[in-house]
């Protein structure tokens, strides 16, 4: 079992369920078929507007991301199999995000998504985009955002969107990673260290990482623990949800928050116990 299943806790929630009934959505670069690993039905590759397309990703990075979501593959497993998943290809050419198509898919993923994955930032984010973020939150629906990786570099997304839930990568030590964004923004933090995860090409890798894959991690563990709410009482728990992944994380500093790790490592079963808790 990977390092980070257990840094998490979902080992214990894998006792309970694997995400059955939770929908995420992973704006990204697309995802390519994998064997049975990432194929459908619980895989779906949809164009930014969200009408369903051909499986295929130019760059490789999100599936990589859904890989760690939602992989069948016993050798890189992704945390939440059972759960479906969304993947919008919203990516230029050159796989870099296209913040045009990043808006048009978060619009649709808002009206069909449990949970929404961002790994990536965007510089110079419009109002439009800031905006739909606001909306998300309002509608019930978790979106988690990863920091970036350079911390010269300032992102107004997700950095101004303070409805992000913003993830920060730690190494296998459970250290920040070098050289990564900082800053107040940074909600909690997931393993972001040779994370194995399934490629483009269907071979297994253990070099992925950093606040990307953090951050899809993070994504299947809210929806492992929102898949054991029922339906009727999901949205008000996702409201809940950015609060109590703050309240419910593994302190990593001896001072409290810092802008390094944010409250600190996720803990699944802890999340999952208070979201439950949620009359």
């Amino acid at each position: 079992m990977p390092s980070h299943v257990s840094q998490l806790g979902v080992d214990v929630l894998w006792l309970r369920t694997r995400g059955a009934g939770v929908t995420i959505a992973v704006i990204d670069s697309g995802v390519a078929r994998v064997g049975g690993a990432i194929s459908n039905p619980w895989v779906k590759p949809l164009a930014a507007d969200g009408t369903e397309t051909a499986f295929g990703d130019d760059d490789g990075h999100g599936t990589c991301c859904v890989s760690l979501i939602a992989s069948r593959a016993a050798a890189a497993p992704g945390l939440a199999p059972e759960a479906n998943v969304l993947s919008y290809r919203a990516s230029t050419a050159s796989g870099a995000i296209d913040v045009r198509k990043a808006e048009v898919a978060l619009r649709d993923a808002i009206a069909r998504a449990d949970v929404v994955s961002c790994s990536f930032v965007i510089p110079d984010a419009p109002a439009s985009f800031l905006d739909l973020v606001r909306d998300a939150a309002n509608a019930g629906v978790v979106l988690i955002a990863a920091a970036g990786n350079r911390d010269v570099v300032a992102s107004s997304f997700p950095e101004q969107a303070t409805d992000a839930v913003v993830i920060a990568g730690v190494s296998r030590g459970l250290q920040p990673l070098p050289g990564a964004r900082r800053g107040p923004w940074i909600d909690v933090s997931g393993p972001g260290e040779g994370l194995p995860v399934l490629t483009r090409t269907g071979a297994i890798s253990a070099s992925f990482g950093q606040s990307s894959g953090a951050c899809a991690l993070v994504a299947g563990a809210c929806a492992l623990a929102l898949s054991l709410i029922p339906p009727a009482r999901r949205r008000r728990a996702a409201r809940a949800l950015p609060g109590l992944l703050r309240s419910t994380a593994r302190d990593l500093d001896p001072g409290g928050n810092d802008p390094a790790t944010g409250s600190g490592l996720v803990d699944a079963p802890r999340l999952a116990q208070a979201l439950e808790a949620i009359p």
